[in-house]
């Protein structure tokens, strides 16, 4: 299934390539590494970046989009070995709106991501949540990588299979043990929006994971009570200071559906109905 959702992801991510080597070069001066990221940055430039030089194409090209978003996903997994917060997830998302079938760059991006979910208790260092980052982690990185792998997962086997898999139930039923009673999640702050900004991001992650889950997931008691924190942290945080990131109305409205027709508080159902109306 192509749905609306996936095709708001397909444009989300399109626009957030020009971003890849700003957001590197960004990083590494952050976190007090120089050199070998810096170059890392240039050679991404390279491969993915737009230039205002360049012609523009007489007619609007899915295929050339898409090739453009699998040369740059391919080329950020070989050279950081990790998925970019900004375009990886995003890109995974939106693949089944991009190709007729599957492309190789689409596979591996989306092998990898169940890797990590079959390997974050492996034992080793470089397999925990979190220490796949491009550069020092974050003491949020690995709730961040969590919530985002999951929400990814779930969203993709919604528009491919229509059922949960396995990996992807390890991944989702993983984020109940991490978030916060406020119904949130530690996230990267960096400054870097859409996806390093604030908590609120994090749960809209969620929320568009655990609202599009195959299955019934969203029907188990955990779940209804999770999503339903969730779902009023979304609401509430809606009114009061609208978020800059586009997927925000989209996850509200996923997660928003599921509580209210599953029986949440009344205060809640009141909150999460006027956000979605």
């Amino acid at each position: 299934m192509k749905s609306f959702s996936s095709s708001v992801v397909a444009c989300l991510t399109i626009s957030f390539l020009p971003l890849i080597p700003a957001i590197a070069q960004e990083q590494s001066v952050q976190s007090g590494i120089t050199k070998p990221i810096e170059k890392k940055a240039k050679d991404m430039k390279e491969f993915v970046a737009a230039s205002p030089d360049e012609p523009l194409a007489k007619h609007w090209s899915l295929k050339k989009a898409a090739d453009h978003l699998d040369r740059a996903a391919t080329t950020w997994l070989t050279h950081w070995k990790c998925a970019a917060c900004h375009t990886s997830y995003v890109y995974v998302m939106a693949g089944p709106s991009l190709h007729t079938t599957s492309s190789p760059a689409f596979e591996k991006m989306r092998e990898y991501l169940e890797y990590r979910v079959t390997h974050w208790n492996s034992g080793q260092t470089a397999d925990a949540p979190g220490q796949g980052s491009a550069i020092k982690p974050l003491p949020t990185e690995g709730v961040t990588e969590i919530v985002a792998t999951a929400a990814t997962l779930a969203f993709l086997d919604a528009q491919t299979t229509g059922h949960l898999r396995p990996v992807t139930r390890q991944a989702l039923d993983r984020i109940w043990g991490i978030q916060q009673p406020n119904g949130a999640w530690t996230w990267n702050r960096t400054e870097l929006a859409p996806l390093e900004y604030d908590d609120y991001f994090g749960a809209v992650f969620a929320a568009l994971g655990v609202g599009a889950a195959p299955d019934g997931y969203s029907q188990t008691a955990e779940t209804k009570k999770r999503a339903d924190e969730a779902a009023f942290l979304l609401s509430e945080e809606s009114v009061t200071e609208p978020a800059p990131q586009g997927l925000a109305p989209v996850g509200l409205y996923k997660i928003g559906r599921v509580v209210v027709a599953s029986g949440s508080s009344e205060d809640h159902r009141g909150a999460i109905e006027a956000a979605t109306s």
